[in-house]
């Protein structure tokens, strides 16, 4: 769909206000094609009035709004891809910060179980890694049923 002639279409046709209420639910580049078509019909009606449209200081605001609004989309695009970016690497810390606390588990465990030198620090480790879990919603019994 070419929304630029749409747009005109509908300036047109005195239903662009219907065409607003629908575009209001669309992506940014509906609205900016909505502000450049505005300003294609406000140039023709400048033209057709035998005015400069460059003296035309509703345009030239609207022209300034138009490039402000594109460098929004820019900024927003870099914000959304940054974002996917730290949540891909939050994913990824969250998965070592996993592996680091079930090795660290596996380990305690099995000081214990073997009775190896520091079995009794282990267990005092064992007891706060638990108390831990408890308190932040993550305990499982079954990864420590071997000392419990």
């Amino acid at each position: 769909m070419n929304y630029h002639l749409e747009i005109i279409k509908h300036f047109e046709n005195d239903t662009f206000d219907l065409f607003m209420q629908w575009s209001q639910m669309q992506e940014d580049t509906i609205q900016l094609e909505i502000m450049k078509a505005m300003q294609d019909v406000f140039t023709e009606m400048n033209i057709i009035h035998g005015k400069d449209p460059k003296e035309d200081e509703s345009l030239q605001i609207l022209i300034a709004k138009t490039a402000n609004f594109e460098e929004m989309m820019k900024e927003k695009k870099k914000a959304k891809e940054l974002t996917n970016e730290l949540e891909a690497q939050k994913t990824i810390i969250g998965k070592r910060i996993e592996d680091h606390i079930e090795f660290t588990r596996e380990y305690v465990i099995e000081a214990i179980v073997n009775n190896m030198h520091h079995a009794t620090e282990m267990q005092e480790e064992a007891d706060r890694m638990i108390e831990f879990e408890k308190k932040i919603g993550t305990f499982d019994f079954n990864n420590w049923k071997e000392i419990l």
